[in-house]
This record gives structure tokens, sequence and C-alpha cells, in this order.
């Protein structure tokens, strides 16, 4: 928990992470579980089991692509892991926005900007944790992140119609 705390601020990389498989499981079942709830709060369109099977089947197929083509697969468990626990911990923040839109059934220029913050510091840290895991330059690792980003957003997109 506290290394992911310390990538959270850029301070620590995947490599500080287990290599545990048991973690990796952990990890992705509380990701998926607060998408879950979220979607409970504010509904989305289509089946939001398979749009959760789907980013996580594709998230585990691109780190580990990402990873195989760099020539780094050792890392994978580790990388996984701090995509998935970063993720799990910026959802709950994000989480407490979405209780708020749906109390007042609309959502303020304030929880915006604050939505639309924690959304910019997931894409720096995935850029912060495919830089390191890839061992590229951090600009490469954002680059990455934001075509991480459409990917899954596109292959959730289409499955919600």
């Amino acid at each position: 928990m506290r290394a992911l705390l310390r990538i959270l601020v850029f301070r620590a990389s995947p490599a500080e992470l287990s290599a545990s498989r048991n973690l990796l499981i952990l990890l992705i079942a509380g990701s998926v579980g607060i998408g879950y709830l979220a979607a409970g709060i504010l509904p989305q369109p289509g089946p939001v089991e398979l749009q959760l099977l789907a980013a996580m089947i594709v998230t585990l197929g691109l780190v580990y692509l990402a990873l195989y083509w760099r020539g780094l697969l050792p890392r994978f468990n580790q990388t996984a892991s701090a995509v998935f626990g970063t993720d799990l911990l910026l959802s709950l923040p994000m989480l407490l926005i979405q209780l708020q839109v749906a109390a007042v059934d609309e959502a303020g220029a304030g929880l915006l900007l604050a939505a639309l913050t924690l959304w910019v510091w997931r894409l720096a840290v995935l850029g912060h944790v495919f830089a390191e895991a890839m061992d590229v330059r951090r600009s490469l690792g954002v680059l990455a992140a934001v075509v991480y980003m459409i990917i899954v957003l596109q292959i959730v997109s289409a499955l919600a119609q």
C-alpha cells in the first residue's frame, strides 16, 4: 500500500511493488469492484459487467504487449499491479465525487473541476508507471498512457451501445 501511495506522488516505481500474482489479483478485484460500485451510482448504458471485464482484459493485454515489445516481460506483475492499484486508489475520491453528483442530480463546476483534476492526475500517474516500467522518457510514458486510455475508452464505449 505504501509503495502505491508513493507511486501516486511520483516517488516510487512499479519495481518497488511485490511481483506477487496474489497482489495483482487482489488489486484487479479491488479496481473492478470500485468500477462496479461507480456504475451503480451513475448508471452507464450497456452491460457494465462486460465493460469492466473488457477493460480489465485490454489493460492486462496492453501492459503485456508493451513489456513484451520492450523485452521487459518479467516486470509484468509489478507493472499491472501499479496500474490497477493506482486506479483503485484514485477511484476512491472519484467515487465520492460521483456520490455528490448523484445526491444533487447534477455536477457543479467544483465537482467537474475535481473530476477533471483526478483524471489528469490519473493520466500523469499512468505515464509515470509506463515510463518507469518500460525504461523510456516520461513524455513517451505519458503518450503510452494517452494511447492506452483511448483504446480502453473506445472498447468500453463500443460495448455500451
